[in-house]
């Protein structure tokens, strides 16, 4: 599985000295299919300390009889952001970028992932 830049979850001092994994604060941009790495590639430009999170799987494909191995993104057509959702958006905007992208929103507010299920994504595609 391969993490982008900043893709390994925050680690902060806890108590008697023990890391502990920030798993909160996460948020997802969706793109279109086919287009996660672009964008990916055009938030770090513009915004240089930004922690993005693309995970993707290793996919065999055959093609005229060879095989070739691709890594797809796992959830195609989204990317993760750690905790800069509106500043990445209005970098994104104010960059007149062609690129199609919106957050996830519910209730007119950005839907932060799931503590629980970013830990579950980051312990299986081994970003933690």
């Amino acid at each position: 599985m391969k993490t982008i830049r900043g893709a390994r979850p925050i680690q902060f001092s806890g108590k008697d000295d023990h890391a502990f994994i920030d798993y909160q604060n996460w948020y997802a941009i969706q793109t279109l299919s086919g287009c996660e790495k672009k964008l990916v590639s055009t938030l770090q430009v513009l915004l240089r300390k930004i922690q993005l999170y693309l995970p993707t799987r290793k996919v065999i494909h055959q093609l005229k009889g060879v095989q070739h191995i691709m890594e797809l993104p796992l959830f195609p057509g989204y990317i993760f952001v750690y905790r800069s959702i509106s500043e990445s958006l209005d970098a994104l905007d104010k960059a007149n970028s062609s690129m199609v992208f919106k957050p996830v929103m519910a209730n007119v507010k950005y839907l932060e992932a799931n503590k629980n299920e970013m830990k579950f994504l980051f312990e299986v595609t081994g970003g933690g």
